[in-house]
């Protein structure tokens, strides 16, 4: 057999009639073509070689091709034609396919390239799967027998590591093409983003002699972080963006799920939001970037570990989780939820402030909410299916709270009747859930960590909590760091206190006893970014304390407190806020509550628009699905570039 040699060449084609035409330019120097072939794909039923009808141009090294009844871009529409010059015709090919869990057909990673002393190396996924690879090899050698070839790791030809290199099994043999079952390593142990490696094709009836020799390269898995209530994406960006610095991670094999447009609703209702995720990343990666892939890492915060864990012990999970690590986990519930619920005044005074607490997900996340102690924690359903997990906690004192975890501790020491630590019965919290909640029971310091001075919502911006999740995602799914057995998250307690004031509360809304009135800035007032503005409340005798909010969706949430009946609050209109802003005043008594009002005022930009740029660009969305888009615009202030975010676009196919 002589050696082979693929041409480069450039195809087009032109669709006439019943017949699909193309054009194929050589680059070879005497334009000599010995034979052109087509192969549909491997697993296709109509796997048989073809010619192609061929009418070559010697003056212009032009070929004209065409495949009568036939329209190739019905397979593939990166589809390639492999030309070849040889004293013979002989072929020997190496196919990659990826079928993963979502795949409608096998998607064709790679195969013998263009120049096959230069290859292109298949990119491997180390996330364990058993099913997600297949190598075929395909030759049409005369006197060959296929069933002589057989599929080794150069690095490990006993395939005594395969946790590391992974591991090659014969599938199936027809006719000339021969298939293995590719089993992923679960482990990258090197801190280099990919770690190259060779399968070899060998010939056992010629004592293993070495045929063929294809690089691939084997990554680290994917990771898809979910954020939590009142949140979205943006959560995760500062964490991505360490994981794609730290080179181990590139941004093809990370995904930010966003279900931002219904963040407040209940769990049933947010059901969907990881397994969307998984098959959007896992889409992404071997449609779009061609990974082999089919199973994910998972970082999760907040609420977002919660909706992860339904799905994980649904009948739907199938070992679609490799890592399962959750920062800031209620998984136990949160007391500052059943204190919320208990709160209307406060409730309000988070929606105005752009937090909606009346959706649903408030009520779930109470620590005695069906949601938390019979869907999630029940015993049908808690643990029905594991993956390995780890817990990261952090903690904070009240006064580390910033954005609306300001108006809540605010809110409750204008109370005077009850303080953070009380709420959660005396045990350590990160303002919002308690550190039990968070660990579900796990072994603290083995399968937990714990980080300090950390708040509740930006957990996944810290430094420390971004280094420990790189130091899980590098460690093996069977290292004690990782719970194999499941949560055993505990049943906690809330004394609820003030049921009496809860009456009066909704009978004080509807019915302002106007004690306390912001008598500047009136309703309506333009401002502009930056401003700084004096808002005076006035309170009558019934006062003692006060206390300020102000925000929007858009913007972090305000607050600040007076101990007197008035005051004059100086409140600086955020750079990036735009549309209205709402202005609370809270009026508090020796009996608790007494009074609310409020004022919009209303954000002018005097500026022009600079820029706009959407995220995700380009847009991918499966026909009949709907996704959404972030879209920022730099705006110029007095010589300045101010970032905002505008509305996201909603679009529907």
């Amino acid at each position: 057999m002589g050696a082979i040699r693929i041409l480069n060449f450039d195809y087009r084609t032109e669709y006439v009639g019943p017949q699909e035409t193309g054009t194929l330019r050589t680059s070879s120097s005497d334009g000599r073509i010995i034979s052109v072939t087509h192969r549909l794909p491997v697993y296709s039923v109509r796997d048989r070689f073809r010619p192609f009808e061929i009418e070559f141009n010697s003056s212009t090294n032009l070929l004209r091709v065409g495949i009568d009844n036939f329209n190739i871009w019905e397979f593939d529409r990166n589809y390639n034609i492999a030309v070849y010059t040889s004293s013979n015709c002989d072929r020997q090919i190496l196919y990659v396919y990826n079928t993963y869990r979502y795949a409608r057909q096998p998607i064709l990673l790679t195969k013998t390239p263009i120049n096959v002393f230069n290859p292109n190396p298949a990119k491997i996924c180390a996330d364990g799967s058993m099913n997600a690879t297949r190598i075929c090899f395909v030759s049409d050698v005369e006197n060959f027998n296929i069933l002589d070839i057989d599929l080794k790791i150069k690095e490990d030809p006993l395939g005594n590591n395969s946790d590391i290199y992974g591991k090659p099994f014969f599938e199936n043999a027809i006719a000339d093409s021969i298939i293995f079952r590719f089993e992923h390593p679960n482990q990258l142990n090197t801190p280099d983003q990919f770690k190259l490696m060779h399968l070899q094709i060998v010939d056992k009836g010629k004592n293993n002699s070495v045929i063929y020799e294809f690089p691939i390269q084997i990554f680290r898995a994917p990771v898809i972080m979910v954020h939590g209530l009142w949140s979205d994406r943006n959560a995760f960006k500062i964490m991505e963006d360490k994981l794609f610095a730290s080179q181990q991670w590139p941004r093809a094999l990370m995904y930010r799920a966003d279900y931002k447009g219904k963040n407040d609703l209940t769990f049933t209702e947010n059901i969907d939001v990881f397994p969307i995720a998984v098959r959007r990343s896992l889409w992404e990666a071997v449609e779009l970037f061609r990974f082999s892939a089919n199973r994910v890492n998972v970082v999760t915060h907040s609420m977002g570990g919660l909706l992860t864990r339904l799905f994980l012990q649904s009948n739907a999970y199938d070992n679609h989780i490799i890592r399962f690590i959750t920062l800031n986990g209620p998984h136990s519930g949160s007391q500052m939820a059943n204190f919320l619920v208990e709160h209307p005044v406060l409730q309000r005074i988070l929606f105005m402030t752009g937090h909606n607490p009346y959706n649903g997900a408030i009520h779930d996340l109470r620590v005695d909410s069906e949601a938390i102690l019979t869907f999630l924690n029940g015993k049908r359903n808690l643990n029905k299916k594991t993956a390995p997990s780890h817990a990261i906690a952090t903690l904070s004192l009240p006064n580390e709270a910033k954005d609306w975890g300001i108006t809540i501790v605010n809110f409750i020491t204008r109370l005077n009747r009850t303080s953070v630590p009380e709420i959660f019965d005396a045990q350590p919290s990160d303002i919002i859930v308690a550190d039990l909640s968070q660990e579900a029971g796990l072994k603290r310091f083995i399968e937990t960590s714990t980080v300090m001075g950390q708040w509740h919502v930006g957990s996944p911006d810290n430094s420390v909590v971004i280094d420990k999740v790189i130091d899980l995602l590098n460690k093996a799914p069977d290292d004690a760091a990782f719970v194999q057995d499941g949560f055993k998250p505990p049943i906690l307690k809330y004394d609820q206190l003030y049921k009496w004031n809860q009456m009066a509360n909704q009978i004080l809304m509807i019915y302002k006893s106007s004690s306390v009135t912001i008598s500047s800035p009136p309703n309506g007032t333009t401002v502009t970014p930056g401003e700084l503005i004096s808002v005076s409340v006035t309170g009558t005798a019934k006062i003692s304390r006060l206390l300020f909010a102000a925000g929007n969706s858009s913007i972090d949430a305000y607050s600040n407190v007076s101990n007197s009946a008035s005051a004059v609050f100086d409140y600086k209109i955020p750079v990036n806020a735009i549309g209205s802003i709402n202005l609370i005043a809270v009026g508090f008594g020796d009996s608790g509550f007494v009074d609310i009002d409020s004022v919009a005022i209303d954000v002018s930009i005097p500026a022009r628009l600079d820029s706009i740029k959407a995220f995700p660009n380009p847009v991918y969305v499966y026909a009949g699905g709907s996704t959404s888009i972030s879209v920022t615009g730099t705006i110029m202030i007095a010589s300045k570039e101010i970032l905002v975010t505008f509305k996201e676009l909603i679009i529907r196919v």
